[in-house]
């Protein structure tokens, strides 16, 4: 894994911060697309390089962002995640500064191949156990799938603007604690997608103005009510 110039990590950790607040004039500072850029760390996974941005320790807090986007389309949830965790926001393969697949064919990009690159990323980070998951649209699919495969080191789910049906086995696993980030209006989350997901057990509920990619419309308020939701999630057992 490679790393980052300590002046590149010190400006994305700045920004960040100001993300999160003000400057002393009280004009908002959001993170630019070249700070992002330049806090973003890099991991070989299958033979590409996959980028992330990484910040904050403890517990994993995995933010997964939708196609096509990238995890710019964090930056204004990070800010209020970081000091609960470890907060980790990749861009999926294929999109954002991680590396492309050759054209080799359809089937290049599947969700399997997805899969398989995630997979490899988290083993990669040592994402282990206590994991917190942050979804949004494809991103979700691939979220829902590792923890479906992985249930006893999954925390809990944060989910917006999600695929949520077909899904089968919740019931099997109903003490995983999930949060539903509602959008209003919303754009694939609503009707009666939206009403079948409200019936998962153990979830809670809060909702945001938006259309689809919400973390652009309401990104500090996503990232207070995950950050309140997620102080509120028991503490990992002590492990023997």
């Amino acid at each position: 894994m490679s790393g980052v110039p300590e002046g590149a990590a010190l400006a994305i950790r700045s920004a960040i911060w100001l993300a999160g607040g003000s400057s002393g004039s009280g004009v908002r500072c959001p993170v630019t697309p070249a700070q992002w850029r330049a806090g973003k760390r890099f991991a070989w996974v299958l033979g590409h390089q996959m980028a992330f941005v990484e910040a904050g320790t403890g517990r994993p807090i995995v933010l997964l962002h939708g196609n096509p986007a990238s995890s710019y389309l964090w930056r204004s949830v990070l800010p209020v995640l970081q000091g609960l965790g470890r907060c980790l926001v990749p861009d999926l393969i294929g999109m954002g500064d991680s590396g492309k697949l050759g054209a080799a064919g359809p089937g290049r990009y599947t969700f399997v191949r997805h899969r398989e690159f995630l997979e490899g990323l988290l083993a990669v980070l040592g994402v282990s156990r206590d994991v917190v998951l942050v979804v949004h649209d494809w991103g979700s699919a691939l979220g829902f799938d590792w923890a479906r495969r992985h249930r006893g080191r999954v925390a809990a789910i944060a989910y917006m603007e999600a695929l949520v049906r077909p899904l089968a086995g919740w019931e099997e696993w109903p003490a995983v604690p999930k949060l539903f980030v509602n959008a209003e209006p919303g754009s694939i989350l609503t009707g009666a997608v939206r009403d079948f997901c409200r019936t998962w057990p153990d979830q809670a509920e809060v909702t945001v103005p938006g259309i689809h990619f919400i973390q652009e419309d309401s990104g500090a308020e996503i990232g207070r009510a995950i950050a309140t939701w997620i102080r509120q999630l028991p503490a990992e057992p002590v492990q023997p």
